[in-house]
């Protein structure tokens, strides 16, 4: 299974840097990609614990939705307000038209949960703000401040938890998360944003600080954290271990993005709000 996740990391990590790199069309054309068969993966665990949504639905409705938002700048909204109250409005109406379709009535309020759970947690959270993290200005060392902070709190709390974890998190959610692989990844993924700023080659901006690196990565960390362990939620209702079997080693896309869902938004309006970028 390592010798697997190895081979997959080789291979995937550097074309996804690639794509970072070059940004506009293929960067969006990719997340738009990952969100969609996320969203596939989705489907298939909501279907297991008792939604009758079909695919091709769900990924029609998302697919509307996630579009009409990446390609769209509430900051730059006249009305963002307005734009926003549109947002949830055609996510609620989806999500009821959903239900007026469905065969049995018992399973209808589950499917509008699935719906909007979804739009909200892959595609807003996840694609949406993947899309805007890259747009704003010094977007893409950004976007790779976050990969890295992510990848490098991941990788050290899953070695760390094998070696010398011994306290459960909440086992009967996540079986192999530890506190001392948690608290050790946050160390890591601490560290791990100061180098980036410190490191020349990425480029992040002359008035994104020492403290402030230390202290979005220390966000991205704990985000990264809480919205690993929401996936494996689903996954526990559904009774399965990994999301998917696209990647080898790995699981499915799900699993790939999962700490990404609540980290993105969290450095995005982290850089909006505390530096004022656009």
């Amino acid at each position: 299974m390592l010798w697997k996740r190895v081979v997959s990391s080789t291979v995937l990590i550097p074309c996804f840097l690639w794509v970072v790199w070059i940004g506009d069309w293929p960067y969006k054309a990719i997340t738009i990609g990952i969100t969609i068969l996320a969203l596939i993966e989705f489907c298939q665990l909501t279907r297991a614990i008792g939604s009758s949504v079909g695919q091709v639905a769900i990924i029609f409705f998302f697919s509307l939705l996630f579009c009409s938002l990446a390609f769209e700048n509430i900051a730059h909204h006249e009305h963002p307000e307005l734009f926003l109250g549109s947002f949830v409005t055609f996510v609620l109406f989806g999500a009821f038209v959903a239900q007026i379709l469905q065969d049995k009535a018992d399973a209808g309020f589950l499917s509008v949960a699935v719906l909007v759970i979804g739009a909200v947690y892959i595609g807003w959270a996840f694609g949406y703000h993947v899309i805007q993290l890259r747009s704003l200005k010094g977007g893409r060392s950004f976007t790779y401040f976050l990969l890295i902070v992510i990848w490098v709190g991941d990788s050290a709390a899953y070695i760390c938890g094998k070696w010398l974890g011994k306290h459960k998190i909440r086992p009967n959610i996540s079986p192999g998360k530890t506190i001392e692989g948690t608290v050790i990844g946050l160390l890591f993924s601490t560290i791990s944003g100061l180098g980036v700023w410190y490191f020349p080659y990425f480029l992040l901006p002359e008035y994104f600080s020492a403290k402030q690196a230390v202290s979005a990565a220390l966000i991205i960390g704990i985000t990264s954290q809480i919205s690993d362990l929401s996936e494996s939620i689903i996954k526990r209702c559904a009774g399965v271990k990994d999301s998917g079997t696209l990647i080898p080693g790995h699981g499915g896309a799900l699993d790939r993005i999962d700490s990404m869902i609540f980290a993105t938004p969290a450095l995005y309006y982290y850089l909006r709000l505390i530096l004022g970028l656009e």
